[in-house]
């Protein structure tokens, strides 16, 4: 049986950290030489008593509903400090959504409920912020380096980054918000690591996506395995076994 709640502890490995900022604001366009290609995500052996077809695992848990999961992107501490950061941000993590739900083949869509006023309290079902420190979960983040993002599996349903990190929007410089939003969003959809080298999930920070917004055939098939085509089922709940919650964090480490 699984704990009800267990924190994966999962690390980067610095290749490189150079010319690093100070502002701890959130950094997205900066001039950041700063690598983590073939960084180790993860240091420990999540496979063993999950669901393991072919390379990807599946918690065996996710969201039952019509199909349709609310999100938002919310700036609750107001740490970005522009406004077209701002857009930029959210197009990446709309876009991120999008590509789930076409890999999904439709079994997922998203309904974007964030808040006119970005500091607002109200939430969708996954809420993705950026946070510094003490947020009020149960994972602060650390400053530069260390824990970098969190998520949690179904059904808490949040994705936070650190916001002392310097991200880019293109994977040029920093650290790619493209490849972490979607490995975040996997786990925040029920998805854990996967033992293929080429996919998403896998726990190794791969080279800046040349192609942008992609999954692994891998990633496609796991995401399928987990939902497929809810919107049959429309008469379930949202809610999953709410006494039953996992965390993921992501971590640097030297």
């Amino acid at each position: 049986m699984l704990p009800t709640f267990r924190l994966l502890i999962c690390s980067f490995v610095f290749l490189e950290l150079s010319h690093v900022g100070t502002s701890g604001t959130v950094s997205l366009e900066d001039n950041v030489d700063r690598s983590y290609r073939g960084a180790k995500i993860c240091n420990r052996n999540e496979y063993e008593g999950h669901i393991i077809r072919r390379r990807y695992v599946v918690d065996g848990r996710r969201w039952f509903s019509d199909g349709t999961l609310s999100w938002s992107f919310r700036d609750r501490f107001q740490l970005v400090k522009k406004e077209l950061q701002y857009r930029a941000v959210k197009e990446i993590i709309r876009r991120t959504l999008d590509v789930w739900s076409d890999s999904s083949q439709g079994a997922i869509l998203f309904e974007d409920v964030s808040p006119n006023d970005r500091a607002a309290p109200r939430r969708g079902q996954l809420d993705i912020q950026f946070a510094k420190f003490d947020h009020g979960d149960k994972e602060a983040f650390d400053g530069r380096g260390g824990i970098v993002a969190h998520s949690a599996y179904p059904p808490e349903g949040i994705v936070h980054f650190d916001a002392s990190e310097h991200w880019s929007t293109d994977g040029k410089t920093g650290l790619d918000l493209r490849f972490v939003a979607l490995h975040e969003i996997g786990h925040a959809l029920g998805l854990r690591h996967s033992r293929d080298p080429n996919a998403v999930m896998h726990p190794y920070y791969r080279e800046q996506l040349k192609n942008g917004f992609r999954l692994s055939e891998d990633d496609i098939r796991g995401i399928r395995a987990l939902y497929p085509l809810l919107q049959s089922s429309s008469s379930e709940s949202t809610a999953i076994d709410e006494s039953s919650s996992e965390r993921h964090v992501e971590k640097t480490g030297s």
